[in-house]
Parts: structure tokens; C-alpha cells; sequence
């Protein structure tokens, strides 16, 4: 049974939450006690498992298709958990693609489907919780970042430019809502191992390997904190690397 109620009946919503840092994200805010939406795109039975699970530990999770991509969608996954919780107090925008290819070999629509997938559903997904946050004076956004925006890491081009610009789109938007009562951190993760890494840990196999509870666990602080003073940090989650 889940004993912990620091965000103690508090709405949360994990885009991509099925597997990885997202499904760790989303049990251990399930955890401290927030109702948390789990959302998906394609894989329902994954979404389903993890809500699942929180349900099997006393919580409350709810499985929400959408590709937050796509503006529509974006409106439809917030109205559903509005409609199913309330207001979306607890943001945390964990959705990403990355494909391993060199930068001569990336067509336009790899560039912009990863920067629409990374980058996009950020701005989406913040502007529309955001009212609600204002007004009640209370909100936690936190945006899952990559090493990769700090340093240019090891994937693609296009990744790496869609996760710093996440970088300063968080700094400008904590900037905006200093003194809010709402709060915008990021944390950038470094070798992480999940499925969508495998490949890229493969051909670093004496690096220091992190496990998606390492970022699970600061995701969960930054939106249990009862002061949004902490606002427009980045975090890096690399184990000193």
C-alpha cells in the first residue's frame, strides 16, 4: 500500500508514462499519494499496466490516449482528466522520440516530427494547464530534459537541439511565472537505461549506467516541494559523468 502522502490527492499527468523514466515517474508520484494520469500514444496495454499497478497499491491512476503532438489531442487529454479529476496540478512532460542518425542522413520530417514530439507538446500541454495553475496560485511543471541539451550527447542532431531548446523554453517560462505559486523545473538524465537507450548504452558499456528510479525519485521531489522558489533549475542526472 502506498504510505506516503506528500501530494496527497494531487492531480498529476505523465505524457509518455508506459515505460522508462515515465512509468517510474509515474508510480513514484502515485507513490507520495497524486492521482496520475498516465498518458500514451500506442501503447494502451502498457498504460493499462501501469495504472494497474497503482490501482493494486491503494492509489489512483487513469490511462489518457493522446499524441501531445498535435494540439486537439493535447485539449482532449486535459479536458478528459478535468473531466475524470479536476485541474491538472502537477505537469510532468516526459514524452520523447530519438532516433540514432547522422546528421547528413536526417530528413526534414525526422527534424520535425522529433521537435514536435520533444519540444512542441511542452509548450502545448504547459500553456493549457497554466490558467488553472495561476488561479489557484499552486502548479509543478516539470520537464524531462536529456544530457544531451547540455552537452550535444551522443544521439542525433535533431535531439539534441529539440532538449536545449527545452533548456531555455523552461528557464523563460519559470522567468514568467516567478512569484506565480507555480514552479518549472527540468532535469536532464544522463545514460539511463530504458528501452529507448539500449541501443546507444551498448556502445558505451563502461559508463556509468543509471536507472529510471534515479530520475523518478528528483521528479518527484521537485513536485512535492511546497515552495515553487525552486523554479528555471536544471538538474543533471548523470551519476557525475
Amino acid at each position: 500500500m502506498f504510505a506516503n502522502q506528500e501530494l496527497g490527492g494531487k492531480v498529476a499527468l505523465v505524457t509518455g508514462g508506459t515505460r522508462g523514466i515515465g512509468r517510474a515517474i509515474a508510480l513514484e508520484l502515485a507513490r507520495r499519494g497524486a492521482k496520475v494520469a498516465v498518458n500514451y500514444v500506442r501503447s494502451e496495454a502498457e498504460a493499462g499496466s501501469v495504472v494497474s499497478e497503482i490501482a493494486a497499491s491503494g492509489g489512483h491512476g487513469l490511462k489518457v490516449k493522446a499524441d501531445v503532438s498535435l494540439p486537439a489531442e493535447c485539449d482532449s487529454l486535459i479536458q478528459e482528466i478535468r473531466r475524470q479529476w479536476g485541474e491538472v496540478e502537477i505537469l510532468v512532460n516526459n514524452a520523447g522520440i530519438a532516433r540514432e542518425t547522422p546528421l547528413e542522413q536526417i530528413e526534414l520530417d525526422q527534424w520535425m516530427r522529433t521537435l514536435a514530439v520533444n519540444l512542441t507538446s511542452v509548450y502545448l500541454l504547459t500553456q493549457a494547464v497554466l490558467p488553472a495553475m495561476r488561479s489557484r496560485r499552486f502548479g509543478r511543471i516539470v520537464n524531462v530534459g536529456s544530457i544531451a541539451g547540455v552537452t550535444g550527447g551522443v544521439v542525433a542532431a535533431d535531439y539534441a537541439a529539440s532538449k536545449a531548446a527545452l533548456i531555455g523554453f523552461t528557464k523563460k517560462v519559470a522567468r514568467e511565472l516567478a512569484g506565480s505559486g507555480v514552479s518549472v523545473n527540468l532535469v536532464a538524465p544522463g545514460f539511463i537505461a530504458t528501452d529507448m537507450s539500449a541501443a546507444v548504452l551498448q556502445k558505451y558499456p563502461n559508463r556509468s549506467v543509471g536507472k529510471p528510479e534515479d530520475v523518478a525519485e528528483v521528479v518527484a521531489m521537485l513536485c512535492s516541494l511546497h515552495s515553487a522558489y525552486l523554479s528555471g533549475a536544471v538538474i543533471e542526472i548523470g551519476g557525475g559523468a
